[in-house]
């Protein structure tokens, strides 16, 4: 997961999916919610936007809501395929990055 976290008075407030040339999935923000959950974070006032700045779903969603939505697995699948998808078609890139 990469992206920007919004912290007010030590609560998280927001999380942006904004991380450069990375721009993470749904499938790597659920993961990302489910850990924090477990840890006890209250995800009910986490607002969400996509790399752009822009709602997901279009509206203020909290990420309580977002996992709440029922996310299939068949979906989460899909996700974690483009990621290594992507991942595959950056390799060279990376590679020449850490040559230079």
């Amino acid at each position: 997961m990469a992206g920007t976290v919004a912290i007010t008075n030590g609560v998280i407030t927001g999380i942006r999916l904004d991380s450069g040339h990375y721009h993470p999935a749904l499938h790597n923000l659920t993961t990302f919610l489910w850990a924090v959950k477990m840890y006890g974070v209250n995800l009910s006032k986490v607002s969400l936007l996509d790399f752009r700045g822009n709602w997901i779903g279009n509206v203020s969603v909290s990420a309580e809501d977002f996992l709440a939505s029922g996310k299939t697995w068949e979906q989460f699948l899909q996700g974690a395929t483009l990621e290594a998808k992507k991942t595959e078609e950056t390799k060279d890139l990376r590679q020449a990055r850490w040559n230079k």
